[in-house]
């Protein structure tokens, strides 16, 4: 059954949060391997309370940045994903100092936009195919809920910016398509929510799409039996990670943030704990992880400790909303006719 608009706004505004939270939740763990992350209890209760020893509590990182940046470039586009417009506004974060922990390709992409080369020329080459594209793809979904068919060009527009390999724009795909099921309002079994986002992948990837489809067979397992299999996702059949836990390859990372909703869809905390436990690229994994379950819990399915302590809070909500109002327009003329008047936002 299809969400009202006022269970929608609020979908819209959890997904945002969740994916803050995720990002900050794991922040002091990124890179951590998942012995050391064993030994450290209740790890979805609150935040560290002084992440990497100076940053301040509930701050996120690069993951959420980027998002953002992919959200506020949609609105000044007018709902269209613009790359230029895209690449300014991520090109921004870099150029004022202000990005946190961002990953290889990503920097050096961004440093030859600010050197002058085109948007859909500057990503890293054909093989490097992390997830930096895949972290900030939750805004796609926030556009086109209501029609996944779109999500694969948007995809590969936004992801060639950092990314030219065609997996990890696919990782975009698969992210947003992810987000914009449980958008729908209709509550899908793992199987077929899995088969949904797949199809959109394969567009772009096949052999990512098949990783995605036998995803629910994992589902069933306990983390200790799956998780390790996940992390090998994707590689050639001797190819070992340089990372312990789940790398940021962008296969491995997307199904992990698969499989900790998958596992755990009503319960944030539990979905969190096994996106962090796995260790690795611990914050984008659960960055991730935090936006799908947050598209399907909605803010009070997250918990209020967290929802209340997430830095600029206020802000994420804002540009929630102003992404479900510029939505709203496009379908309805009538809703902006009437002033579009957003409710009054609660944290």
């Amino acid at each position: 059954m299809p969400l009202s608009p006022t269970e929608l706004r609020d979908r819209y505004r959890a997904t945002l949060l969740g994916c803050a939270i995720g990002d900050a939740l794991g922040f002091p763990f990124e890179g951590a391997p998942p012995e050391a992350i064993a030994r450290i209890p209740q790890l979805a209760e609150d935040f560290v309370a002084r992440p990497r020893g100076r940053f301040q509590k509930g701050r996120w990182t690069d993951d959420t940045q980027m998002t953002l940046a992919v959200a506020e470039a949609i609105i000044l586009a007018a709902g269209r994903v613009d790359g230029r417009a895209i690449a300014h506004r991520l090109a921004a974060l870099w150029k004022d100092g202000v990005i946190l922990c961002a990953g290889q390709a990503c920097t050096e992409s961004v440093e030859r936009l600010l050197q002058g080369v085109p948007w859909m020329s500057a990503g890293a080459p054909i093989g490097n195919a992390g997830n930096g594209a895949a972290v900030r793809a939750a805004p796609l979904a926030l556009l086109n809920y209501d029609d996944l068919a779109k999500i694969p060009r948007d995809a590969e527009i936004q992801g060639v910016i950092t990314h030219k390999d065609r997996r990890a724009q696919a990782g975009g795909a698969a992210l947003a398509a992810a987000v914009a099921l449980n958008l729908s309002g209709e509550r899908l079994p793992a199987d077929t929510w899995c088969l949904k986002v797949a199809t959109v992948v394969g567009q772009m990837d096949q052999g990512f799409a098949r990783e995605i489809e036998r995803l629910p067979q994992l589902v069933r397992c306990d983390p200790a039996s799956a998780v390790p299999v996940i992390a090998r996702a994707g590689l050639a059949p001797l190819q070992q990670s340089d990372w312990p836990g789940i790398s940021p390859f962008v296969i491995p990372s997307v199904l992990m943030a698969f499989y900790a909703f998958l596992k755990a869809p009503d319960d944030f905390r539990a979905c969190m704990t096994l996106a962090l436990r796995a260790g690795g690229d611990a914050d984008s994994v659960a960055a991730m992880a935090g936006a799908i379950a947050g598209s399907h819990l909605g803010c009070m399915g997250l918990p209020a400790r967290l929802r209340k302590g997430v830095l600029d809070g206020e802000r994420l909500v804002l540009i929630a909303d102003r992404l479900f109002d510029l939505k709203m327009e496009q379908r309805e003329p009538a809703y902006a006719r009437a002033g579009s008047a957003t409710p009054r936002r609660r944290l």
